[in-house]
């Protein structure tokens, strides 16, 4: 009996050994060499957007940084998990450096070293785990995207994976425009109105820019700006910064237009961006002016443009570029 128990310790330790090694680089390990009280260890780069993504959308746990935001930007933060019989607290300290004349981004965590051990190795290895789950290698086809959960009285941030295979020829086509015109802007804000028939793979495009063009961004591939409670200054745009831009799709955005100019007279003193005119133009100013934003507004009229009760919507400085997919390429117009 006790050589069983001997011999399953020694598996469990080995496949934790081995999680642990392969999640984990050398980077800066002798670091906190004056820090007694914890343990540190480094994550490899390819992890950083997996722990972004954890810092922002999980709800349910503690996570803050120096100034008590939500906000996965240099510095330090804490995540807190388990249950009231069995709290662990990791402490990641995002940093950058350069690497083969790269700039490279990573966490470093660490622990308190006087915790009981078994708790002490659950807290690392059990966030570890979680984060091999997140990157098998089986998602190398898949995207992690952001959804608000309206489905209660709060609405949740929670993330979610989509397939996102190779792109189309007419999809590279607007994934060169949208590049271009993204890094052209000195606020790198671009705001595109796509059209095109149904089935061309508009509403796909979000992904395939986070996957080719800006890896660490933050992607909200389907937001409903009619939702009640939903304030996209709150939920994405305070997100975006140089190292995770903001990437928002509102498909068919021509049926909130229309949502907007007849409006239905409503009680709920909660904000919705589709209740007034006034209030859609200041969601769609918001997009506008916040710098490391892609906004792509999707439709299947291609001459939205031409549409007169639209113009307030669709002017200079709320669209910026108009682009028409074909079965084969995809044009500016």
């Amino acid at each position: 009996m006790l050589t069983n128990i001997v011999t399953l310790t020694l598996l469990i330790s080995t496949l934790l050994y081995t999680i642990h090694m392969y999640m984990t680089i050398s980077v800066e390990n002798n670091e906190y060499w004056y820090d007694m009280a914890n343990i540190y260890y480094t994550f490899s780069e390819k992890h950083t957007e997996l722990i972004d993504t954890i810092l922002i959308t999980e709800h349910k746990n503690v996570i803050v940084d120096e100034n008590y935001i939500k906000n996965p930007d240099y510095g330090v933060y804490y995540y807190e998990f388990g249950n009231n019989l069995n709290i662990c607290n990791i402490g990641l300290i995002k940093k950058l450096i350069k690497k083969n004349n790269k700039e490279v981004t990573f966490y470093k965590a660490y622990v308190g070293k006087y915790l009981a051990m078994t708790k002490l190795h659950n807290c690392l290895d059990q966030f570890i785990i979680n984060l091999v789950e997140l990157n098998r290698n089986d998602d190398k086809d898949m995207v992690i995207v952001h959804s608000i959960d309206t489905s209660q009285d709060t609405p949740v941030t929670i993330s979610l994976k989509k397939l996102c295979k190779k792109p189309r020829q007419n999809q590279l086509d607007v994934l060169n425009i949208i590049s271009s015109h993204f890094v052209k802007e000195h606020d790198f804000n671009v705001k595109i109105m796509l059209s095109g028939k149904r089935g061309l793979g508009k509403s796909y495009i979000g992904r395939l820019v986070k996957k080719y063009f800006t890896v660490n961004a933050l992607l909200f591939d389907d937001f409903n700006p009619s939702s009640v409670g939903v304030n996209i200054n709150t939920v994405a745009l305070k997100y975006a910064t140089k190292y995770s831009p903001v990437i928002i799709i509102i498909n068919e955005i021509d049926t909130y237009f229309d949502i907007v100019l007849n409006p239905r007279e409503t009680f709920d003193s909660r904000l919705q961006h589709t209740k007034s005119k006034g209030e859609f133009h200041n969601m769609l100013d918001a997009i506008g002016s916040t710098p490391y934003v892609i906004s792509i507004f999707t439709t299947e009229n291609v001459d939205i443009y031409k549409i007169e009760k639209y113009q307030s919507f669709i002017r200079m400085g709320r669209v910026d570029l108009f682009i028409t997919m074909f079965d084969n390429n995809s044009i500016m117009t």
